[in-house]
């Protein structure tokens, strides 16, 4: 039995909540960073983010070819997962703007301009929280997939959170336990939408594999736009950032099967449909009699 076998030999809970662990890290990772000398990565991380998701989504478009849905259904899904981010978007500004807000940089008062901060930052997490569990709820290699990505979009969000609490003059340890608490929150969030969405039939699990992709791909489009720079120069920037994203996890994922295959490790070891584990476990017990 090799490594992945025993790793993903455990519930499946067990798989979803490392997976969350391993992509919610990245805010953490981003308060050192963001005080060390890594600082020249920032101007890089939504270009790479963007192409990381657009990357992504081409890879788990191609496997939709052999699904039994037609193109008319494919497409409609796609433009669903789409359109559940741009209300993820909407709900998040409405959290964020209200009717007798000045904005923040007219706020004089920092217990409200921290918790309009870390409302924004929980609106930024919560899609690609929801995103991950539901990744989860398809299948274990599309959530591995979706959680290597999440990382460095965590890292963006991490990183502007910093910048943006050391304007409200937060503290340094006062920043480190609200990190802490946004990465339990991205975890709790993956959790429980997987919880939600792991009673569905074969059938459903191919319908959320057809929506991750729109959802990326609207993503990878929402991290340029993000960006908002009129430069040149820091649109090229963007642009390589872009490509070396989009090639570093396709690189990555690719390696990830290749090795799988010189393991000889099945895909069905990383799935997780309750009906095939507990034929996969009579079968055992019948062979050892």
């Amino acid at each position: 039995m090799t490594l992945i076998d025993t790793l993903f030999a455990a519930q499946d809970l067990s798989r979803v909540l490392v997976l969350a662990m391993l992509s919610g890290i990245g805010v953490m990772i981003d308060g050192k960073l963001a005080k060390g000398s890594w600082s020249f990565l920032h101007p890089l991380l939504p270009g790479g983010v963007s192409g990381a998701f657009a990357a992504l989504a081409v890879l788990l478009t191609l496997p939709l070819g052999q699904s039994p849905l037609t193109r008319w259904t494919l497409t409609g899904l796609m433009l669903a997962g789409g359109l559940l981010l741009l209300i993820f978007n909407e709900l998040g500004r409405y959290a964020k703007l209200r009717p007798d807000d000045d904005g923040p940089e007219r706020c004089s008062d920092r217990p409200t301009l921290v918790r309009r901060i870390s409302v924004s930052m929980a609106s930024d997490i919560l899609p690609y929280s929801v995103i991950l569990g539901a990744a989860a709820a398809a299948s274990a290699t599309t959530a591995m997939a979706v959680s290597a990505a999440l990382v460095f979009a965590n890292l963006e969000i991490g990183r502007q959170a910093i910048d943006e609490y050391r304007s409200a003059q937060v503290s340094r340890m006062d920043q480190l336990a609200l990190l802490v608490l946004f990465s339990l929150f991205f975890i709790g969030i993956a959790l429980l939408t997987f919880w939600a969405l792991h009673g569905f039939t074969d059938n459903g699990r191919g319908w959320l594999a057809a929506i991750i992709p729109g959802f990326l791909i609207v993503a990878s489009a929402r991290a340029l736009l993000r960006m908002g720079t009129g430069s040149v120069a820091a649109n090229h920037i963007t642009l390589l950032a872009f490509v070396g994203g989009f090639a570093l996890l396709g690189l990555a994922i690719s390696a990830l099967g290749e090795l799988s295959r010189e393991l000889d490790v099945s895909n069905s070891t990383f799935q997780h449909s309750p009906a095939q584990s507990v034929t996969t476990t009579k079968r055992t017990e019948k062979g050892g009699r």
